[in-house]
């Protein structure tokens, strides 16, 4: 077998049609931390960008100012005209605040994009990562549309965040979709809950949704500060988070004008590296420190493996190994074998004498480019 699995992570648009519904975050623990001044300017500089370009831009997430910490996700929606804007915008950003997008990769849902961009020194890059889905019906799950989002934000520290209300409705959402909550995200929503009542927008969002005594039930638990009952009504509540007929329908539609208008953005996500070495120590060392500095840019699992020959020529390799999900798959060479083909748009060899990071970073870098999330002038 040519794969060996190794340490595991978590699994996981130019046309003006949609709603964009975008969620910023940045690298995990075991990854470099993100700097918070090039974190929040970089985002402060993104919804400038969007504003100035005549679109409408909220941050659905108020516990912290966006890009202060690297344990939270940023949530943000922007409208049809922003979401034009974005391969503009990341150009913006890798010209004026040397942020290089190197990663796109779509989620099961038609609507939603997984970027990374990164930024500062080669040999232990800071990451920003905007997780981005666009949902004009709601079909992202959340159940409430962009509008209704972008219809009620206030500005507050230089962003334009949801209203607490509004916010504590996608938060319910959120949590019964993700089937319960942290003790932070509890306590978040508690605090959010004191600025609803029965004839605010945020209580009527949820009642419009679902039966009025589970929503009295969940604003009991949160109140209560409850997290196993409320992972309870989760479960209780599952067979309702889906879309109903009148959502459903037209949603597929847009399913496919989807997929036609961005068939070119839909390529493979995952990456096969060649590493050669001037040994097999070595080259394994260089792999490890690429696979564990990559974490957050692949959101499938991670491979180190020396070259078996006979793999190059398994055409069923690649779909194994399922890079289109976004795996890294790392092979060992020694420099005196025959060199085997890379594979074509998802592949890549790195010398002996190059920086895998680097390279690899670059590589990326380009194929962002050909995919269209840059604005060629």
């Amino acid at each position: 077998m040519l794969s060996a699995p190794g340490d595991a992570f978590k699994k996981r648009s130019r046309s003006a049609f949609a709603r964009v519904h975008l969620t910023l975050m940045v690298a995990p623990h075991h990854a470099s931390t993100v700097s918070t001044t090039s974190a929040t300017q970089a985002l402060a500089a993104l919804q400038k960008y969007l504003l100035d370009g005549g679109g409408r831009v909220v941050f659905l997430q108020s516990r912290q100012t966006p890009g202060a910490s690297h344990e939270h996700d940023v949530d943000m929606v922007v409208d049809s005209i922003g979401k034009t804007l974005l391969p503009a915008a990341f150009a913006h950003l890798r010209e004026h605040h040397q942020q290089r997008l190197v990663q796109a990769i779509q989620w099961d849902v038609p609507f939603a994009y997984y970027f990374v961009l990164a930024s500062g020194d080669v040999h232990a890059p800071r990451w920003l990562r905007p997780d981005i889905s666009w949902d004009p019906r709601a079909v992202s799950m959340n159940l409430i549309s962009s509008d209704e989002l972008l219809d009620h934000c206030i500005e507050r520290d230089g962003f334009r965040h949801l209203r607490p209300d509004v916010e504590w409705a996608y938060q319910v959402f959120k949590r019964l979709r993700k089937g319960g909550a942290t003790p932070a995200q509890l306590a978040h929503a508690q605090q959010l809950q004191r600025s609803v009542d029965s004839l605010s927008v945020g209580h009527q969002l949820l009642e419009r949704r679902l039966p009025r005594a589970l929503v009295h039930q969940l604003r009991g638990v949160i109140e209560d500060g409850d997290g196993h009952q409320l992972a309870r009504l989760a479960m209780v509540a599952k067979p309702l988070l889906y879309l109903p007929q009148s959502f459903a329908e037209p949603s597929r539609q847009a399913r496919l004008q989807l997929a036609r208008s961005q068939r070119r953005w839909r390529e493979p996500v995952g990456l096969q590296v060649h590493m050669y070495g001037d040994d097999a120590t070595a080259a394994r060392q260089r792999a490890q420190q690429l696979t564990h500095t990559m974490a957050p840019v692949f959101r499938g699992r991670h491979h180190i493996a020396p070259y078996y020959a006979g793999a190059a020529t398994d055409p069923s390799l690649y779909r194994r190994l399922r890079l289109r999900q976004g795996e890294l798959q790392v092979c060992t060479i020694h420099p005196q074998l025959q060199p085997p083909p890379a594979p074509p748009r998802w592949g890549l060899r790195v010398q002996a004498h190059e920086c895998p990071i680097e390279t690899v970073l670059s590589y990326l870098h380009q194929r962002m480019r050909r995919r269209g999330w840059y604005l060629v002038s």
